[in-house]
């Protein structure tokens, strides 16, 4: 196993499924969302299943940062 090379990035891919709100759009927190991922540099495509993510690995400080702002965007 100590000869198998680690990659220098990941890919993430998620999506927003509204459950519990009294509407089925999330244009809202998606747009809030690509703010956070646009100051934090990070490559992203959009597509219609949601947002496809390209990150260094092992990832960088910052990312932690937006993680938790991202838990903060839904409480």
């Amino acid at each position: 196993m100590s000869n198998i090379a680690t990659p220098d990035h990941c890919v993430a891919d998620f999506c927003l499924v509204p459950v519990g709100t009294s509407s089925p759009s999330v244009s809202d927190q998606v747009a809030d969302i690509h703010r956070m991922i646009e100051t934090c540099g990070l490559k992203y495509v959009m597509h219609s299943a949601g947002t496809t993510l390209v990150l260094p690995w092992p990832p960088p400080q910052f990312q932690f940062q937006f993680q938790f702002q991202l838990q903060l965007l839904f409480m």
